[in-house]
């Protein structure tokens, strides 16, 4: 009884999620997953569960697809990772210790909520810690293990099975790369791939609130919590790092609102509800634009620091000669996040300091180096860089 039961709740979310979704694809939903950059390079799972054909499924790059025999005659056919219901022995050298396997291993299938909770709590001791330098894949590998000194807790894990961590580790896996055509598991993705850090994911679980926050104390905001809409869209361009020279970004949000003319009263507090299993258009939106935006920040910041070296050191006199720095988008790097790059002190800062150019990379953004909301200082630095 308990397992039809169980079968029966699933189906009935799965559906609700379904219907939901199937709603909001038509109010900016499905705009906002197509425009996506990120999406298709992360070889996401469809937006709606279930393997319903909709113009949310993916179409996956032919390398990031592994292929499986699946009949008797060796027909071999390309599936998405997380489309395996049991993942085959695996004993490669290039494999993670952690990941290795003898035996077929049955594909948990994990929800949401259970890998976010998992994941989430990593993070979360990760800062608190401080251990965020550590690449946040190796720290989740790690971890699997039983007899490591802060394993991970799972009902699935049983100390007595070490299949049993291999099994959740792989699971885990999996389940990230089927939802991460979604804000939430996207971030998870990304940071498992190496291509973000621990406090860029932190700032976009944060967006909706700290926004909700800025706009609370927005002139032209009410305290009811309603806003017209032509004021709204100005408070993305002055609120948001990185609104105000992308013209395209601006338009995508704007097809997220709701319907009317500008000066159509909408309630704020209600379109940047932030919930995993049905977003809001709008946050959906703000949420992948913004890691986007990093991504593509952290690129452009890299490649330039990279050339400024010199037999891979970096000094601090070649650091603030680089021209690519003076750009808007660039102001929110601040002297502290300089003098941890360079692992002194910002007082002992002198032209000739230097620092191997990774080492330097990897200590300038183990901070909040580039904040969601842009300060009051930064509006009036980036008017008196403009011509």
């Amino acid at each position: 009884a308990s397992a039809a039961t169980a079968d029966w709740v699933q189906n009935l979310v799965s559906n609700i999620i379904i219907r939901g979704r199937t709603i909001l694809n038509q109010y900016g939903l499905e705009a906002s997953h197509s425009h996506s950059s990120l999406i298709p390079e992360v070889d996401a799972g469809p937006l709606l569960p279930g393997g319903l054909q909709s113009p949310f499924d993916p179409k996956p790059a032919e390398d990031a697809v592994e292929e499986v025999a699946h009949s008797d005659d060796g027909h071999v056919k390309k599936v998405q990772l997380y489309q395996l219901d049991v993942f085959e022995p695996d004993t490669a050298d290039s494999t993670p210790e952690s990941l290795r396997h003898k035996n077929p291993l049955p594909n948990l299938r994990l929800s949401r909520s259970r890998v976010h909770k998992v994941l989430e709590a990593l993070l979360t001791k990760r800062i608190k810690k401080q251990e965020t330098k550590y690449p946040f894949k190796s720290y989740f590998l790690a971890r699997l293990n039983p007899e490591y000194p802060d394993p991970i807790v799972d009902p699935a894990i049983d100390p007595a099975d070490p299949e049993t961590s291999v099994q959740f580790g792989l699971s885990v896996l999996s389940s990230v790369r089927q939802y991460a055509a979604e804000p939430d598991f996207l971030c998870w993705q990304l940071l498992l791939d190496g291509r973000v850090t621990d406090f860029v994911v932190r700032e976009n679980q944060q967006l909706c609130a700290k926004f909700l926050e800025y706009l609370k104390h927005f002139p032209r905001a009410k305290e009811d919590g309603s806003i017209t809409k032509q004021n709204l869209f100005s408070a993305v361009q002055k609120g948001l790092r990185n609104k105000r020279h992308n013209r395209a970004n601006l338009l995508r949000l704007q097809q997220t609102f709701p319907p009317g003319g500008q000066e159509t009263s909408v309630s704020y507090r209600g379109l940047l509800v932030d919930d995993m299993f049905m977003p809001s258009p709008l946050v959906f939106c703000l949420r992948i634009q913004h890691l986007e935006e990093q991504v593509e920040w952290s690129t452009k910041l890299c490649t330039a620091i990279r050339a400024a070296a010199t037999d891979g050191r970096l000094s601090y006199g070649e650091y603030i000669g680089i021209d690519l720095l003076a750009d808007p988008e660039f102001l929110c790097i601040d002297h502290t996040d300089i003098a941890r790059g360079f692992g002194v002190d910002k007082a002992d800062m002198r032209l000739e300091t230097s620092q191997d150019v990774e080492k330097f990379l990897r200590n300038l953004q183990d901070g909040c180096v580039c904040p969601v909301i842009r300060g009051m200082d930064e509006e009036d630095e980036e008017r008196a860089a403009e011509p």
